[in-house]
Order: C-alpha cells, then sequence, then structure tokens
C-alpha cells in the first residue's frame, strides 16, 4: 500500500524553497511596486491638469494648478487646482493633492504654476525648465510637459 500525505520534513523543505524563490524575488516587487507608484503619480497629475484645461473652456474662465516643489516649506510634494472668480483665485477644496506618503517627489526647478485661459491654452509659470513638471520616483523619473496649447503629456526616464 502506497503510504498518505507528506512527512515534515518534505513540508519544511517545501517551505524553504518557497521562501528563497520569494526572497530572490523581492527586489523585483520592490522596484515595480515604487515604478508603479511614480506612474500612478504622473498620470494623476496629468488628469488633473487636463481637467483644469476641460474646465476653464467649459465654464468660460481661467483655472490655475499650482505645484508645491519639495523644497516648499508649507506643502512640498503637492498641487492645487484653483478658479478665479470675482475674489481672486479660490481651490478646489477636492483637488488638493499631495505625493508626501507615495515616495514621489516633486523637483525643485518645476513650474510652481500652469494657467488655463478659456480657450484652453496655457502658460506656465516659474521654473527652470519651461512648461515642465519633474517627478522623481526612487529608481525612475517623469517629466510632466505642458504646451502652450494646452497640451499635457508624460515622458519617463
Amino acid at each position: 500500500m502506497g503510504r498518505r500525505g507528506f512527512t515534515t520534513l518534505e513540508l519544511l523543505v517545501v517551505l524553504a524553497l518557497m521562501s528563497l524563490f520569494l526572497l530572490a524575488a523581492m527586489p523585483a516587487l520592490v522596484r515595480f511596486y515604487q515604478t508603479y507608484q511614480l506612474r500612478t503619480a504622473a498620470s494623476q497629475m496629468q488628469i488633473h491638469m487636463r481637467l483644469a484645461r476641460y474646465l476653464a473652456v467649459k465654464q468660460k474662465t481661467p483655472y490655475r494648478v499650482l505645484i508645491f516643489p519639495e523644497t516648499d516649506g508649507t506643502s512640498p510634494n503637492s498641487y492645487v487646482v484653483e478658479r478665479l472668480d470675482g475674489g481672486g483665485w479660490t481651490p478646489l477644496p477636492a483637488y488638493r493633492f499631495s505625493f508626501a506618503g507615495e515616495g514621489v517627489r516633486i523637483l525643485e526647478g518645476s513650474v510652481v504654476e500652469v494657467r488655463f485661459d478659456t480657450f484652453g491654452g496655457a502658460t506656465a509659470v516659474g521654473g527652470s525648465g519651461a512648461g515642465r513638471i519633474f517627478l522623481q520616483g526612487r529608481h525612475r523619473s517623469a517629466e510632466i510637459v505642458i504646451g502652450r496649447v494646452g497640451a499635457v503629456e508624460i515622458l519617463e526616464r
């Protein structure tokens, strides 16, 4: 008659092998997750830029996105979408975002403000790279490029 089940030694050997495989794969999984965080942050910012442009055209009122790089003293690595109304710029509370806990940094030299006019055109204010926002993850970087006609593209490095 054949025996049934596994011995304790066989189970321990299988668990040890599985642990070794997981340990070997861990750096790749961590790197994948960190790249995912950077791509998600860049996509989120791109979507909100496009939303601000859309709302500016639809509502016939200027919108802007204020960007706070990592060196900003009050709210580093964040941005907010604002609308121009009679009393000045009003932040949209639902559109305030921070990358502080995500391992993504908005680098110094990035544009600090992007304004969208009622025709969808964009004006980038500040920063050393005209119309560029520089995002840095742990292993990769990305640039969000804003064109004068309001196009918003992501370049990944």
